[in-house]
């Protein structure tokens, strides 16, 4: 089931408990639909729309679903009303650098965090919006991008961030430090999700998914091939033992067995590439957008229905990485020599041409305050 679209869409995010679908567009606009679907068809309904001036990275619903966070190119971070779509408040420079990531952080996060966004340049920052001086934490510990960031509650809370750099870092939320920064993979960090079991994945820009156990995040356990030519952009997880994964250079969502390892093939696609993948709330659906200016919709019950649940009898041991980055030597020892074998074991945005116009012409900048200097208590 596939929906075409005038604009790129580039972010979708699914409600915690109603079949809405927010979509941020490469045009700026934000758009909330109301979603339907069936054996044979889906629909979306238009809600309502808002516009940003430039171009929206990523769409995320709060916590309870009361409120949509969207960040831009033109270094925002803004809230909406799902109900009314009335803007709530913008953070006008949330970032030094255009921001890139956005994650919804748990109630058990400390100190009100309610959101954290990351950077093209490594930064990530934590937010509350409710305070007056919104900004709680602020994290230097990477160095590049920030492609992808995912919680975990696994024994806590915990914020796990994929960069650029090759390296997955680990936040304590409650602690509001970092854990542990993994050493340098062999390859950039492009995606990264987690399981209720105590696994993370990651995706890297060689078509492999590095895999760690929860808590032992500098310890990488094994490298899986995907059957992506190159890059693993995006990663989702359907259950425990079964991966979804796409990426933007050849265009396919592909399916991945974890523990025995198997790939299972190309189940869609898009012919221009993958921007993103997502699950609903119930885990029914897998939606998929692209950059032939589409979003997918796959029945996920049908899929799975038609997949074994299999296990392995040996459970793989962790490695410990090297101190260097590895671009032959320790990963070809992991891999049996051959580097292509999978191995088993201020508020508001800016005054200039960067601000936010919302769809009925009202600046963005109307409501909101500049974010001021970080507070020596707010950067922890």
């Amino acid at each position: 089931m596939e929906h075409k679209f005038d604009v790129p869409p580039v972010s979708v995010s699914c409600h915690p408990t109603e079949q809405l679908l927010a979509i941020g567009h490469l045009d700026g606009s934000v758009v909330l639909h109301q979603y339907s679907v069936n054996a044979e068809k889906s629909s979306l309904t238009e809600r309502w729309t808002k516009r940003h001036k430039r171009a929206v990275r990523r769409v995320k619903f709060s916590l309870d679903g009361s409120g949509l966070f969207s960040i831009t190119k033109n270094r925002a971070l803004c809230l909406w009303d799902v109900e009314t779509g009335k803007k709530i408040r913008c953070l006008r420079t949330a970032h030094d650098e255009p921001p890139y990531s956005l994650a919804v952080l748990p109630a058990t996060s400390t100190k009100g965090q309610q959101v954290a966004t990351a950077d093209e340049g490594g930064v990530i920052r934590t937010w509350d919006f409710r305070a007056s001086l919104p900004q709680i934490c602020e994290f230097h510990d990477q160095e590049e991008v920030i492609n992808e960031m995912v919680v975990s509650e696994v024994q806590g809370a915990w914020l796990l961030s994929a960069s650029a750099d090759g390296t997955l870092a680990a936040y304590n939320l409650r602690a509001r430090k970092l854990f542990v920064r993994s050493e340098p993979m062999h390859s950039d960090l492009l995606s990264v999700c987690t399981t209720p079991n105590g696994r993370t994945y990651v995706g890297g820009g060689d078509g492999y998914i590095e895999v760690f156990n929860h808590g032992e995040w500098g310890n990488l356990v094994e490298r899986i091939e995907t059957g992506h030519g190159d890059t693993v952009d995006c990663l989702v997880a359907i259950r425990p033992n079964l991966l979804a994964s796409a990426s933007t250079l050849d265009g396919s969502v592909r399916l991945t067995h974890i523990n025995p390892n198997k790939k299972l093939g190309k189940i869609a696609g898009h012919e221009d590439g993958v921007e993103q993948l997502t699950t609903s709330p119930d885990g029914s659906l897998l939606m998929s957008v692209g950059l032939d200016d589409s979003l997918q919709l796959l029945d996920l019950d049908a899929l799975t229905a038609r997949i074994p649940v299999q296990r392995a009898s040996v459970k793989s041991p962790a490695v410990r990485l090297s101190s260097q980055r590895a671009d032959g030597g320790f990963f070809a020892d992991l891999n049996g020599g051959d580097g292509d074998e999978s191995s088993n074991s201020g508020d508001d945005e800016d005054d200039n041409d960067d601000d936010a116009m919302d769809s009925d012409g009202d600046d963005d900048n109307d409501d909101g305050d500049q974010l001021m200097g970080d507070d020596s208590d707010d950067d922890d």
